[in-house]
């Protein structure tokens, strides 16, 4: 019953653990992923070990569930001189304990610490012409009322970024020489943008 069933939560954990393991894993499986279209701009390989927890979790329920099947069909005669009785008392005691430990560690992880530091005042609403910024994408929800717009969440994938995009100057469009002339922006919108 077990090992039948335990084959494709098993197979498919260790295909997330090794597509968790990125670019360190030599071949790597995330690095193969990626190449097809549709996941080019997949990143952040860590992510697959959620689904790698859950189906090793449903592997320690299999493994729990044959131990218990196994002290139930040992006859009472018997029960004394096995040791199957005993193996499924010590594993639900560690499981029990385990999630103690577990809950704990949340508690104390959730009011002691923070994902993020703590956000600073959001700067009152100034109307000013849209720019767009390198800028962090930690700090987005100030971006609004400065009216910035970040390209910063592709910062994990290959998106070609000038090192001279900045959001601090006063006119983003300029010519690399400044004795040939200037530049000025006619219109800017998400998807064009005119000069003279």
């Amino acid at each position: 019953m077990g090992r039948r069933r335990a084959l494709y939560p098993a197979v498919l954990a260790a295909l997330c653990v090794w597509m968790a393991a990125g670019y360190a894993a030599v071949p790597s499986l995330f690095g193969a992923l990626r190449l097809l279209p549709v996941f080019g701009t997949l990143r952040y390989p860590e992510r697959f070990l959620v689904p790698a927890g859950l189906f090793l979790a449903e592997l320690v329920a299999l493994g729990l569930a044959v131990l218990l099947v196994r002290v139930w069909r040992v006859p009472a005669a018997r029960t004394a001189t096995s040791w199957w009785p005993t193996a499924a008392v010590v594993a639900c005691v560690v499981i029990a304990v385990g999630w103690g430990f577990q809950v704990r560690a949340f508690d104390r992880l959730s009011r002691w610490s923070q994902m993020v530091p703590a956000p600073g005042p959001v700067p009152e609403e100034t109307e000013r012409p849209f720019a767009q910024a390198r800028g962090n994408r930690w700090a987005q929800g100030y971006f609004l009322a400065l009216n910035r717009g970040s390209i910063a969440c592709g910062e994990a994938w290959p998106v070609p970024m000038s090192e001279r995009l900045r959001g601090d100057l006063p006119q983003e469009e300029y010519l690399e020489d400044a004795s040939a002339g200037t530049a000025r922006r006619v219109e800017w919108t998400p998807t064009a943008s005119r000069w003279t």
